[in-house]
């Protein structure tokens, strides 16, 4: 049936009569021709057995529409309206058409479907291209069987603001429940903008056909008109304040205001929803002495879209009709036009007085019938079922308004648009290419979950949303990325994540903390992070982070941590600079795996930050710099730090503080679960310490960053306006403030640890912890005096431990300031707080300040909550191989906890600025060893195989020492402290330099020393190994040596010149001065005997050198004999035990109890020095003599006896030196056993020249008055 004019169109319009009957048997039905413009209705339900076909202006289709054949509906001026269902039964493909020149809508009950076969479907709105028509759908949705579904035309385009922009397929889908295009396998197609406002969701399902949006596609919002043509006396404020509906008109979901029209396609809803009424909208000028309009209301408040007179702001919408906005400026209101309102059919905007009231009826296209309410609606969720086709996204996701969740599943998806924007999770099944070009690209949502590979290019990536490739496929990030909300995440499997370019924050006062996972796979970065603005905290999870293949640069403003292995892979020579504002932990290995040198640049805060190293450190070559306040080596297998490379010079190692101030390295291996070794390996590069090397106590590891802003009950900020600060939470002030975050510990107990900001004027007000209603601690503060060291709180309940550490870059100062008037000075303070075992519990943090802010206030920021420290016992093991490479210690070594054994290899200069204590300490030969620190101290050995330098006085203790080099006392005393034998076989030298002997060891002194300081024995032997060079040098150097009672002088059979001064009886009795060797010693020097002593040993000694005894006892105890003969000495008191002594002494002389076991002469050459025997004398050898020579008398006190078979010979002379007097005692008996007795006298013989030499003896009698003769009294026999 054909139903047409017989010219060209309709005269008028035809609405086809309701009693009008067309049976179900007609082949097909044709309304109009092609070129007919009156409207035609179709009131009526029809059921076609073909083809169908309308023509006309409007059409407007009011029932049910059931065609056997294909669909052709085309309104060549006006709008398509479809109200009721449209179905193609046709049992072959064929084909749906509607064409509008302006809209097309499908009413609530105008589902579209192919029940039997593939019906191609296209609705193409603005054909006439005019920029003024959508697709308007209500229904539940499209079937097509296969065919394929397009929504406007492929190329058309409209010049529009200047711009050429895609016409035609612009769709809006609303509805009350979800709607579905479903194709069965047709392609999808969508040659425009999409809004859907539909919180129950737009379901695209293509059956494997590939889906395309060729335009921009956001969820939208609710718009209704309100007709006010009964209620006139109105005007826009009233309409304003009405079209809120009792909501706050902002950007909550639920809130209404005027309507505000931010694309050409909400344009043509609002249009269509006023029936193209006059009607007002949300546009005004708020400032009538302004030419600039903005919404007022509603999300967009206050935004400049337009400048009269000018142009459309970027990335807004305008529609004002020719010659408008026309309105003046004045500044009062009333006198100028500067309210919006929607006119006409093309949805024209124009500006009306703000008095302007309803009218009752459209009487000009200037007349207001009511107003256009916009209520925000929650996101629209849509989902794309594509199978194994193709989704293509050609423009902006979510730009406007974003979508809820988006659901892809296709092979692959690709985007295009600058906009990838969800308020929830985006998950796409298959691969994801989302390419701008070289454009900038937002990507929000909750999450980005895609199952296969992820590529997204663009010139800046601004990420608001965690990305997650959650199957095996890679992510790749080709364009700089901008961390652009807290606490994000970037996920991959083992494909990796790869960064083509760089990573910085959005904003240097919100620094943002970002989290990069490859789990089971690299993350491979491709530029510098944060170094046009830091990110907060990073975290990388990971097999390998792969560094770029150039100079790189990490900066943080609080901690970044690597749980994954660092590698440089490239052949390029690199320094990575990674710089922390708190912490940086390396919780895996550090390496350069291919030819390229990788230089390490590190530094954390000076207060209270750790540089953290997990894992061993190859460089190839490179030099490794860390700074911190505590640099931590805490692998759980021994650990190697190696920067060297074959055929040159290895990197230098470099550990201490920000400004070369001290830091502390702590060394806390395992291995097998005990304590292990650190071994650094420089290869001739120098290896310095400035700080301190001790063993650890405990090992803090840290594998996850803080929350940042977030995790706290208050989301209050306060930019700080310092750039290390940026913005903390708070400002909070009197004591009512607090911050509360819900922690569980699962009945465990934990490390929690965040930073706390003491702004402005304290003054011993408390910081206070609580767990639940419990007060665990707190801590007063002062302003201008801070926290400079970690102190513990105060008040700490048991099983707490409390400590406040200075945080950051900085100590304190006018930071964070509210009051600009005054200088008070703030602080960032690190808080660590270790519990006991805890279940679910409320964590709070508040003060006792009494003043409001800006007087005094405080913040926080980044709570971590770690496992708790590990207790670290035994003592780590150090080795340094430096090579050709210095090696500088400036601080003390294993002071706070004692280190293993120290191996320490230098043909340079190695240096130890500190006190050493350790299991023990090797050096190698070849170099020189620096000692500027008081001691090392060792339980075990000591082994120096280089020179040795002394830059002040130190001792050494150990059990055993070994030097193999000179040693360069300086100025300086060396106090050598070890209960084991050992040798110092280099030459010592110094001016002024001095040794001291401790320890129950003999200590061997070999070289020709020439310090001068002398050597004191405290303990233990000191033998000389080398006879001395007259005044140059000697074992014992030039200086005196003094030997302490209880230790010993050993001569060794050597010369020993220097000044001796003895105390005692040496060790066991036998000997402070003693030849131990069957070598003749001599001691050159003078010897003074500063207490009763002991001379001893096993071989003949000359004392050559003035004895100087007093009155002290002088012990001659040496089966070899003893030979003091300088006629200076001035000994009075001796024994004689087992020893032959040949002695001279210008005091008079007693003899106590002694026995003798060679030839014996006693001599005094001093005018009346007499010789007594103070006690019995014996005899242990045959055929021995005791020859004494007293310049005056000599008494024999006590008997001189030989022994069967040991005969003695005895001589005495007295007056030797012939001076008239002297005489021979007898007080008790001479026995010799078969020996001599000579006893004689002076003579007046003086031509002998014998009263010199105190030699005078062949007389028998002195000349005198008294004393003279021999005398008998009271002897036995």
């Amino acid at each position: 049936m054909t139903l047409e004019s017989t010219g060209s169109s309709f005269t008028s319009a035809l609405s086809l009569s309701s009693s009008l009957a067309i049976g179900s048997s007609a082949t097909g039905l044709t309304v109009g021709k092609t070129t007919n413009t009156a409207n035609i209705t179709v009131p009526v339900s029809l059921s076609i057995a073909g083809p169908v076909a309308i023509y006309g202006g409007q059409i407007d289709v009011q029932q049910s529409l059931t065609s056997a054949g294909a669909i052709t509906l085309k309104s060549s001026t006006s709008d398509v309206l479809l109200s009721g269902a449209v179905t193609n039964n046709a049992g072959t493909a064929t084909s749906l058409t509607v064409e509008a020149a302006r809209h097309i809508r499908l009413g609530s009950n105008a589902s579209i479907t192919a029940s039997t076969s593939a019906m191609s479907t296209q609705l193409w709105s603005d054909t006439d291209a005019s920029g003024d028509g959508i697709v308007y759908v209500e229904s539940s949705g499209i079937t097509t069987r296969g065919g394929a579904l397009t929504f406007g035309k492929s190329g058309q385009t409209a010049t529009i603001g200047g711009q050429s922009a895609m016409v035609g397929g612009d769709v809006f889908f609303q509805r009350g429940s979800t709607q579905t295009l479903s194709t069965g396998g047709g392609a999808v197609n969508v040659y425009g903008e999409v809004i859907v406002s539909n919180t129950n969701g737009l379901v695209v399902d293509s059956g494997n056909g590939n889906v395309t949006f060729h335009g921009i596609l956001n969820s939208g919002n609710s718009y209704s008109f309100i007709n006010k043509t009964t209620d006139t006396n109105r005007t826009w404020d009233w309409a304003r304040t009405d079209a809120k509906n009792s909501t706050a008109g902002g950007s909550a979901t639920g809130e209404s205001y005027l309507v505000n029209i931010t694309s050409r396609l909400e344009n043509a809803i609002a249009g269509l929803t006023a029936n193209y009424n006059g009607a007002w909208i949300g546009a005004y000028r708020s400032n009538t002495n302004s030419y600039a309009w903005v919404w007022a209301d509603g999300p967009e408040a206050n935004a400049q879209f337009f400048t009269q007179g000018g142009s459309t702001s970027a990335g807004y919408y305008a529609n004002f009709g020719p010659g408008e906005p026309n309105g003046g400026l004045d500044a009062t209101r009333t006198n100028v036009e500067s309210v919006g309102q929607f006119y006409g059919a093309a949805g024209r905007w124009n500006d009306l007085n703000h008095t302007t009231t309803f009218s009752a009826s459209q009487v000009s296209d200037y007349a207001v019938l009511g107003y256009v309410r916009e209520t925000n609606l929650g996101g629209s969720p849509v989902t794309i079922q594509a199978g194994t086709g193709t989704v293509n996204l050609k423009a902006n996701v979510g730009s406007s308004k974003a979508i809820s969740t988006l659901a892809v599943t296709a092979a692959s998806t690709v985007t295009n648009g600058t906009s990838l924007v969800t308020s929830g999770a985006q998950n796409y099944t298959g691969n994801l290419t989302a390419n701008v070009g070289s454009s900038d690209l937002l990507v929000k949502g909750s999450a980005i979950n895609v199952s296969g590979v992820s590529t997204i290019t663009a010139g800046r990536i601004y990420q608001q949303a965690n990305l997650n490739a959650t199957g095996t496929g890679a992510m790749t990030l080709n364009g700089a990325l901008i961390v652009n909300a807290d606490n994000l995440s970037i996920t991959s499997g083992i494909g990796g994540v790869n960064f083509s370019s760089t990573i910085n924050s959005d904003a240097s006062t919100t620094l943002r903390n970002l989290t990069v996972t490859a789990t089971g796979g690299d993350i491979t970065l491709g530029g510098a992070v944060g170094t046009t603005t830091k990110i907060d905290s990073l975290l990388f999870n990971a097999n390998n982070v792969v560094l770029p293949n150039a100079n790189t640069t990490l900066a943080v403003a609080e901690d970044l941590v690597f749980n994954a292995a660092l590698k440089h892979a490239g052949t390029a020579n690199i320094t990575a600079t990674l710089t922390a504002g708190d912490d940086i932990y390396f919780n895996g290995a550090i390496s350069a795996a291919s030819t390229g040198k990788l230089n390490l640049a590190l530094t954390g805060a000076k207060y209270s930050g750790v540089i953290a190293f997990e894992g061993d450190v190859t460089t190839a070559g490179g030099s490794l710099t860390a700074t911190a306040e505590t640099i931590s080596f805490q692998a759980t297998s021994n650990q190697t730090i190696d920067t060297s490379i074959s055929g040159a010079t290895g990197g230098a190692i470099t550990l201490s503080n920000t400004g070369g101030t001290d830091t502390q390295v702590l060394l806390g291996v395992l291995n097998s679960g005990s304590a292990g070794a650190l071994t650094v390996n420089s290869g001739g590069g120098a290896v310095s310490v400035t700080g301190t090397v001790n063993a650890a106590t405990s090992i803090q590891r840290q594998t996850a960053i803080g929350l940042g802003l977030t995790g706290w009950s208050s989301a209050a900020t306060y930019n700080t306006g310092y750039e290390e600060w940026g913005t903390i939470l708070g400002p909070f002030s009197s004591g009512s403030n607090s911050v509360t975050k819900a922690l569980d510990f699962g009945s465990t107990g934990k490390n929690i640890t965040f930073d706390v900001f003491q702004l402005e004027s304290w003054d011993t007000e408390n910081f206070r912890f609580y767990v639940g209603a419990t007060t665990i601690g707190e801590k007063s503060l002062v302003t201008a005096s801070g926290i400079s060291a970690a102190t513990t709180a105060t008040s700490v309940v048991s099983g707490y431990a409390i400590t406040l550490s200075p945080s950051g870059g900085v100590l304190w100062g006018d930071y964070g300031t509210g009051r600009p008037d005054v200088t008070w000075t703030s602080q960032k303070i690190n808080v660590s707080i270790t519990t006991p075992a805890l279940s679910a519990f409320t964590f709070k943090v508040d003060s006792s300040l009494n003043s409001t802010w800006n007087d005094e206030g405080w913040g926080i920021k980044n709570l971590l909550v770690r496992d708790l420290a590990t207790a670290y016992s035994g003592n780590m093991a150090l080795t340094v191989n430096a090579g050709a490479g210095a090696i500088g210690l400036s601080g003390g070594v294993g002071q706070t906890k004692s280190l293993g054994a120290v191996q320490l290899n230098s043909t340079s200069t190695t240096t130890l600025g500190g006190s050493v204590t350790a299991t023990s300490v090797n050096t190698n030969a070849g170099g020189t060893l620096q000692i500027n620190g008081a001691s090392v101290n060792t339980t075990g050995v000591q082994t120096f195989g280089e020179n040795i330098n002394l830059g002040r006085s130190v001792v050494l203790a150990a059990s055993d020492i070994s030097t193999g080099g000179a040693i360069n006392l300086g100025s300086y005393g060396l106090t050598l402290n070890a209960n084991a034998d050992y040798a110092i076989a280099g030459v010592v030298s110094g001016a002024s330099g001095s040794i001291t002997k401790q320890g129950t060891g003999a200590l061997t002194l070999s070289g020709d020393n020439t310090f001068t300081g002398g050597v004191t024995v405290s303990a233990g032997t000191v033998k000389a190994g080398a006879s001395a060079v007259p005044s140059t040098s000697g074992a014992m150097g030039t200086g005196a040596v003094t030997v302490q009672s209880g230790a010993v002088v050993d001569l060794n059979g050597k010369t020993v010149a220097n000044a001796l001064n003895i105390s005692g009886t040496g060790i066991g009795s036998t000997g402070v001065l003693i030849n131990s060797s069957a070598t003749a010693a001599t001691a050159s020097g003078a010897v003074t005997v500063a207490t009763n002593s002991t001379l001893g040993g096993t071989g003949a000694m000359t004392l050559s050198g003035v004895v100087s005894a007093s009155s002290n006892t002088v012990t001659f105890a040496n089966a070899s004999g003893f030979t003091a003969t300088n006629t200076s000495n001035s000994i009075q008191n001796i024994v004689i035990t087992n020893s032959a002594l040949t002695l001279k002494t210008n005091q008079a002389l007693s003899v106590a109890a002694s026995s003798l076991s060679g030839a014996t002469t006693l001599q005094t050459v001093a005018a009346d020095k007499d010789i007594t025997i103070a006690g019995a004398i014996t005899n242990t050898l045959n055929g021995n003599s005791l020859t004494l020579m007293a310049a005056k008398d000599i008494a024999f006190s006590s008997s001189v006896s030989g022994a069967s078979g040991k005969s003695l010979s005895v001589y005495a002379y007295s007056d030797t030196d012939n001076s008239n007097a002297g005489g021979i005692r007898f007080s008790s008996f001479i026995s010799t056993w078969g020996g001599h007795v000579v006893l004689g006298g002076g003579t007046t013989d003086t031509t002998s020249g014998c009263a010199a030499t105190f030699s005078c003896t062949t007389g028998y009698a002195s000349q005198g008055v008294s004393n003279i003769g021999i005398y008998l009294t009271g002897a036995s026999q």
